[in-house]
């Protein structure tokens, strides 16, 4: 029973995590529709809340993930158990240190701005493209990582299901990127 109780748990933070990933891009598609400074401050404020909930669910997805590792007899060894840990390594990074950086980037910018269309430096930051490409690969790379957990396959399996998860965030972000004319009509001082 306990091991239902923590796999319910488990796969909760998985939830929680990719739920809040989802919210990520409906708050970066409202940053870049955006008229003001006011508003981009509001819907930023949104993604320091939204990100919030990421170290929580790493650690919870980690501890019970070492229980069920342990409960179920399973090898530490086990090629699948690396490569999901070195995923959920690169998804804290990149969530942590690219996307997060940016963030605060844009966030240090607005702050010298009062309530009024923005100018030249925060329509760049707020069409970052490394941003979006970022958050796709992490979205894409969260449901990777669950594929390896869930299917196990030998290190090539592996492998290849992150790579694949990889290039397909990539693909999406570069595909969902803002268009020069968009970037061209946006207001500046």
């Amino acid at each position: 029973m306990l091991y239902r109780i923590v796999l319910f748990v488990h796969l909760s933070a998985v939830l929680a995590a990719f739920a809040a990933a989802v919210l990520g891009h409906l708050v970066d598609s409202r940053i870049h529709r955006a008229a003001d400074v006011g508003e981009i401050r509001g819907w930023l404020g949104s993604t320091r809340e939204i990100a919030a909930v990421f170290p929580s669910a790493f650690l919870i997805l980690i501890a019970s993930g070492i229980y069920l590792v342990i409960e179920s007899h399973a090898f530490w060894n086990a090629p699948w158990l690396d490569v999901s840990f070195a995923g959920l390594a690169m998804l804290m990074l990149n969530g942590a240190l690219v996307i997060g950086g940016r963030q605060r980037a844009l966030a240090r910018q607005l702050s010298a701005l009062a309530e009024k269309p923005f100018d030249a430096t925060v329509a760049r930051l707020v069409h970052d493209p490394v941003t979006r490409l970022a958050r796709w690969i992490n979205t894409t790379l969260t449901l990777g990582v669950v594929f390896v957990m869930v299917v196990k396959p030998p290190l090539g399996g592996a492998l290849a299901a992150i790579g694949t998860a990889l290039a397909l965030g990539a693909l999406l972000g570069f595909a969902r990127r803002a268009s020069p004319a968009g970037i061209a009509a946006m207001r500046t001082d």
